[in-house]
């Protein structure tokens, strides 16, 4: 007897095939195992890319994430260490800031003086009512994002130095302190510039980038469309509530702290 090992395979698979067949629901058992088990290899790979977008995320921001660079960047003039003290200041704590320079540790102190100068102006609290049903608490921090939004829309009345130029300018000096900045700075600046982030305060679209990247790694809320939708109804009043404020801040910088802005 002649021995075909293909003709016997293939009766072989043949009759499994008869067999399997003969089993009622084996085949509906079967497909609804494979369902089943690319569902679940599905799911993984949607865990591990979320994984990946939350640790990467993680680098770039925060909790206690400042968003309004701009502002403070600007405010701190040509003293190049009292620009960095002033980008660093909401990541130095108590007394840590006795670590660092003199110049940055005055950049630090500047800092915090702007900020309760601004939480504490009529402008700020005008500004605040008209997204707190929707920010509350966090109103004032979505407050200080706007304000970096009108100093840019409104730059020429502030700097002759177009605003493209001067934040390329202020990364140059920034990435040349990177081993100064604290850890959680030294995190996100990348993407900090990759993002052209001071620039993005200009346009509504960067703007509600910004509020939105806030709301991701923070417990603010997104209601970056409901903010847009409430500054463009309001921008009028507010660029006048904004000019008013900054008029002030200028004069306190020059006078507190002996610095005059970059004009």
């Amino acid at each position: 007897m002649n021995y075909h090992p293909a003709a016997n395979r293939g009766l072989t698979n043949a009759a499994c095939s008869q067999q399997l067949s003969a089993i009622p629901g084996l085949a509906t058992i079967a497909f609804k195992i494979n369902c089943q088990f690319f569902l679940c290899l599905r799911i993984c790979i949607l865990l591990i890319v979320y994984y990946i977008i939350q640790s990467n995320f993680k680098d770039y921001f925060c909790a206690e994430l400042q968003m309004n660079f701009l502002a403070h960047i600007y405010l701190s003039g040509d003293t190049t260490e009292v620009l960095i003290g002033n980008f660093i200041g909401d990541y130095v704590k108590g007394n840590d800031y006795l670590k660092y320079p003199e110049g940055i540790r005055k950049g630090i102190l500047m800092h915090r003086e702007i900020d309760t100068f601004t939480d504490k102006h009529p402008a700020t609290r005008s500004c605040k009512t008209f997204i707190k049903p929707k920010y509350k608490k966090f109103s004032g921090i979505v407050v200080d994002i706007f304000y970096d939004h009108f100093l840019a829309t409104n730059w020429e009345r502030y700097s002759s130095v177009p605003l493209k130029e001067f934040v390329i300018q202020k990364y140059n000096v920034l990435e040349d302190y990177f081993d100064f900045f604290p850890e959680e700075v030294q995190k996100f600046f990348p993407y900090f510039l990759k993002s052209n982030w001071l620039h993005a305060y200009s346009t509504f679209n960067g703007l509600r980038l910004v509020l939105r990247r806030m709301a991701f790694r923070t417990s603010i809320p997104d209601f970056s469309f409901y903010a847009i939708a409430q500054l463009k109804e309001k921008s009028g009043i507010e660029v006048n509530n904004f000019s008013k404020f900054f008029d002030d801040i200028l004069d306190f910088v020059k006078t507190e702290f002996s610095i005059q802005p970059v004009g």
